[in-house]
């Protein structure tokens, strides 16, 4: 049976976005025939002690239960270039704890800090952030992401982002990329000039 990730920001003693990784971990559980038990995730989250105060993350490994979690302190990783590898498209709809094939493909980013990762011409995401492009003030991601991660979602339902294709030979045309995620919110997301992508 597969194992699953989810991975959750603790900040000041708050757990960030409980309702959109509980609803993430009941679909996950639909699609891999998971069979939770009462309230579960829900429960197990609304038990957890955690650290009062700093930035956190949780970080929980599960099937039909928790395997193992951790709470880790984090620190935001800087990131000042993104190189584009263009892949046939990874299978990631669903958070696995096996990122291997992700992590093959940041292994690919020579002297830059993270990939792009774009298939049949098509932006998708890096390998740790969903992704959004401005253009004339307007914020845009990726309409096929390869994982739809919870903090995307809680953007697109407040109207801060749309969702859009965006093809890799319409780059030019945007002119900043922000790098977001559940521990890097849209107002502390990684923000860089499109030139700062390598490989156009």
């Amino acid at each position: 049976m597969s194992l699953f990730l989810e991975t959750i920001r603790i900040e000041n003693g708050r757990l960030h976005n409980p309702d959109y990784h509980i609803r993430r971990m009941l679909l996950t559980a639909d699609y891999a025939g998971l069979k939770f038990t009462g309230k579960f995730p829900a429960s197990f989250l609304e038990s957890l002690a955690v650290p009062r105060e700093g930035l956190f993350r949780l970080r929980i490994i599960y099937s039909s239960c928790i395997e193992k979690y951790e709470i880790i302190p984090y620190s935001f990783k800087e990131i000042r270039s993104l190189k584009i590898i263009s892949v046939h498209r990874p299978e990631y709809s669903f958070k696995y704890a096996d990122r291997t094939v992700i992590d093959n493909l940041y292994g690919m980013r020579e002297e830059c800090d993270d990939v792009l990762i774009v298939s049949d011409n098509i932006i998708t995401d890096t390998s740790y952030c969903n992704v959004a492009l401005e253009h004339n003030g307007k914020w845009f991601t990726p309409a096929r992401p390869l994982l739809k991660g919870t903090m995307r979602e809680s953007l697109l339902d407040a109207g801060i982002l749309s969702e859009k294709e965006i093809f890799l030979s319409q780059l030019d045309g945007y002119s900043t990329i922000r790098l977001f995620n559940a521990m890097i919110p849209w107002e502390r997301a990684v923000t860089l000039p499109v030139s700062a992508i390598r490989g156009l």
